[in-house]
Formats: C-alpha cells, structure tokens, sequence
C-alpha cells in the first residue's frame, strides 16, 4: 500500500488513529508506505524506518529512533524539546 499524505489535513487524533490503522496493516505481514512532511513526534515514533531525502539525495535511512543520534554524530544537535522533523526540515541559514 503507498499513501501519498495520508494525514494532511486531519486533526491530531484523527491522525494518530488513521496512522495507527496502518501501523497494524503494517504488523499484518504487510507493506506500507506513506509520505509525510513534518510528523509529530508521536507519529514518528509509529515508523519501522525513514527515509528522509535532500534535493534528491538520501540523508538518512533507518529507524526513527536513531535519527536524532545520527545527526548529533554529524555536528548537528537537534535543539531539547523540537520536534526532530520540524528540526530537520530546517533550512540551512547564511553566515
């Protein structure tokens, strides 16, 4: 199953719910793959793996749970209490 966006445009729970669906069509021997742009950590949390891509290009792939260690290894921290998907779809700023 490929979902394009499944959550834009839904509440927070209903996001969770509808999310959730897919993590237990997921479990079933299933799989799923969805795009989403910038996912609450709770949503974040509910993916076996990312993949998250710059002009192209892949950034990182694994699980979500080593995303913010990846890029603190890198020289980039992800700032205490940000979201790690509203951090890394940051753009770089000019010095």
């Amino acid at each position: 199953m490929f979902l394009d966006e499944p959550t834009s445009g839904l509440d927070s729970f209903t996001a969770n719910v509808l999310m959730q669906t897919l993590l237990d069509i997921a479990n079933s021997n299933r799989v799923v793959i969805c795009t989403v742009h910038q996912p609450r950590p709770e949503i974040l949390r509910m993916f076996s793996k990312v993949l998250l891509l710059s002009r192209g290009q892949v950034v990182y792939f694994g699980p979500p749970a080593r995303l913010t260690s990846y890029f603190d290894a890198l020289g980039f921290p992800c700032p205490e209490h940000v979201n790690p998907a509203d951090y890394l779809r940051m753009e770089p700023t000019a010095c």
